[in-house]
C-alpha cells in the first residue's frame, strides 16, 4: 500500500476556487475604489478631463422667494451666471435660487440644483460639495442636504447658505471629485 501524500490546500480544489474568488474581489475592489476617485476614467468620447463650464442658451428665470421675516425682503435677486456646469461626469443644473431677508443685516440663500451622475456608480449629493464666497472668504452651507445619488441618474436638492445683507460678491463654488467651478451670482436686472 502507497504511504499518501500530504498536500497543501492549494492543491485541492476548493482551495483553488476560494484563492481565484479572493483575488477577483480584491481587483474589483481596487478598479471601483480607482473609478470613485476619478483615476480610471470611463469610455466617454466626448467627457473632458477637466472642468468644463456649459451655459445654457436660455437659462431659467429664477424665482424670488417672499420674505419670511418682519424685516421685509430687501435682499437682492440674484442669478447664477451660468445655468449649467459639468465637471467630470457631475452635470449641476440651476433650477431656482432664492434670496431672503433674516434681519436687517443677514440674509438667506436657497440653490435648488439637479445633479446629473453620468458615473455608473453612485455619488453623494450633500453640502460638501457647496461653498458660498462672499467678499472672497467661503462660507460653509447651513442646510441640511445630504443624499446618495445613484449612478446614470439624476435628483435635485436645496442647498442653503446665510450672508451678510450688505455683500458685494457672491460666488457658488462647486467640488466635485478633486475638481472645482465657481459661478457668480449677479444681482437679477429689475
Amino acid at each position: 500500500m502507497s504511504e499518501a501524500k500530504s498536500q497543501s490546500w492549494w492543491h485541492t480544489v476548493p482551495g483553488m476556487l476560494t484563492g481565484a474568488a479572493a483575488v477577483i474581489t480584491a481587483v474589483s475592489g481596487l478598479m471601483l475604489a480607482l473609478s470613485q476617485a476619478g483615476w480610471l476614467g470611463g469610455d466617454d468620447k466626448d467627457a473632458d478631463t477637466g472642468t468644463q463650464a456649459v451655459a445654457e442658451t436660455a437659462p431659467a428665470q429664477p424665482q424670488t422667494e417672499p420674505s419670511k421675516s418682519s424685516a421685509g425682503n430687501n435682499a437682492p435677486r440674484l442669478t447664477p451666471a451660468l445655468q449649467q456646469v459639468k465637471i467630470g461626469h457631475g452635470v449641476f443644473t440651476f433650477v431656482d435660487v432664492a434670496t431672503e431677508q433674516r434681519t436687517a443685516d443677514q440674509a438667506g440663500l436657497r440653490i435648488h440644483l439637479r445633479l446629473q451622475n453620468n458615473n455608473p456608480y453612485p455619488v453623494n449629493f450633500w453640502n460638501d460639495l457647496f461653498r458660498l464666497v462672499v467678499d472672497g472668504v467661503p462660507r460653509a452651507p447651513v442646510g441640511d442636504l445630504n443624499k446618495v445619488l445613484a449612478g446614470n441618474a439624476a435628483e435635485e436638492g436645496d442647498v442653503e447658505f446665510t450672508f451678510p445683507a450688505n455683500a458685494k460678491s457672491l460666488v457658488l463654488k462647486i467640488r466635485y471629485y478633486g475638481e472645482e467651478a465657481d459661478v457668480p451670482l449677479n444681482p437679477a436686472a429689475n
